[in-house]
């Protein structure tokens, strides 16, 4: 068995902004000045095209899940050193090499704030019933890194853990320029009437309910016809997707759905709009107001979960992610060049605390990586 041979197991369907990226980051980083020439992404993909292929795709998964890849990982999984796990829900996956599995925490689950009202659909009870057991299986692991101090807190807190097995490393944040061309969808609403004068605020993550997306389309009946909302990214559940998308249609919203965008594209939404809005009840770290700071994009956010910790005071807090008001209040603020000029400030300055650079050799550290030469 090679010193440095390691295993990352990751998924696919993610996207750029959320979990399975970080592990492209500190992979790609990490390959240039160490030994680590020896390492093997395992990636489940579920990225699908569309409702049948999702239920066909989501049934090839559940038999993978269950019988293939147990079976392969058995016998793969001993030729490793380390194997890293994305996501702890995968930990099942690996039970006879926890001895030396690092599960990464990307968030505690949390109690649902008492005004959500989920619909339990026999799926969704399924599903928790195996992100329990699995949970359950990922803390006996040898090590768990936990993505922010809160994170590591929570898993303290909820399991009784003891501190010393956690490491905190935060999410890195990288945003390339790869210089492709920019789809006309999206350089419509920066250069074309009836958009290229309105004030973009942007979101981006999916639709689910601790992302709060539902308060955003609340505060755009608060604000006059100057502003608009850019939203980008997939739903995640189709169902709430369809829901707001028709809310906008029924309440003539000026609310814009962008679903997948290549790195450039990204870049520039966040270079090009007039302020982020982050609503999220609840986040492990929060990339995205982070993306948006690197970029030069004030931020409006919400302090639930990790956010108070990851943006300290380089944005303006909401105290209350349900209060509309405190939202229009924020965005007023904005107006002011002043108070906008020092927030892009303490932004930009507040992204480079989550450098690649700074945060991967914690990674060094924690899996004993050598030097090249």
């Amino acid at each position: 068995m090679s010193d440095n041979k390691i295993l990352w197991i990751t998924i696919e369907s993610y996207g750029k902004t959320g979990v399975g990226e970080q592990s492209n980051i500190f992979i790609n980083e990490l390959s240039k000045n160490h030994d680590i020439e020896n390492i093997h992404l395992f990636r489940f993909n579920t990225q699908t095209a569309n409702n049948f292929l999702k239920t066909i795709n989501r049934l090839l998964n559940l038999l993978l899940m269950m019988i293939a890849n147990p079976l392969y990982l058995y016998f793969y999984a001993g030729k490793f050193k380390y194997i890293v796990l994305e996501l702890e829900h995968l930990a099942p996956l690996v039970k006879h090499n926890l001895h030396k599995t690092i599960s990464i925490f990307n968030h505690v689950p949390y109690e649902k704030d008492e005004r959500l009202h989920c619909k339990q659909t026999l799926f969704s009870r399924l599903r928790s019933s195996h992100l329990s057991k699995a949970n359950a299986c990922s803390l006996q692991s040898k090590q768990l890194v936990a993505i922010s101090n809160f994170t590591k807190e929570k898993l303290i807190e909820k399991y009784g853990l003891d501190k010393n097995k956690i490491t905190v490393i935060h999410s890195p944040i990288s945003l390339e320029n790869t210089n492709e061309p920019i789809n006309d969808e999206i350089l419509q609403y920066f250069t074309k009437d009836p958009y290229s004068n309105k004030k973009k605020l942007l979101y981006v993550g999916s639709e689910t309910e601790r992302k709060n997306f539902e308060s955003l389309l609340k505060l755009m009946h608060q604000l006059n016809d100057d502003y608009i909302l850019i939203k980008v990214g997939r739903p995640e559940y189709q169902h709430r997707g369809d829901a707001n998308r028709q809310y906008v249609k029924d309440h003539n919203l000026p609310v814009y759905f962008i679903e997948q965008v290549s790195d450039s594209e990204l870049r520039y939404l966040y270079e090009n709009s007039w302020a982020y809005l982050n609503p999220s009840l609840y986040e492990g770290f929060g990339r995205t107001p982070v993306e948006a700071q690197l970029c030069g994009l004030p931020v409006i956010s919400t302090h639930g979960g990790s956010l108070a910790e990851v943006l300290e005071d380089s944005c303006i807090l909401i105290k209350d992610p349900y209060n509309i008001q405190d939202y229009v209040n924020a965005i007023k603020s904005l107006e002011n060049e002043d108070i906008r000029r020092k927030l892009i400030e303490k932004g930009y300055r507040n992204s480079e605390r989550f450098s690649v650079e700074k945060l991967s050799q914690k990674w060094i550290d924690l899996l004993q990586l050598k030097a090249k030469g």
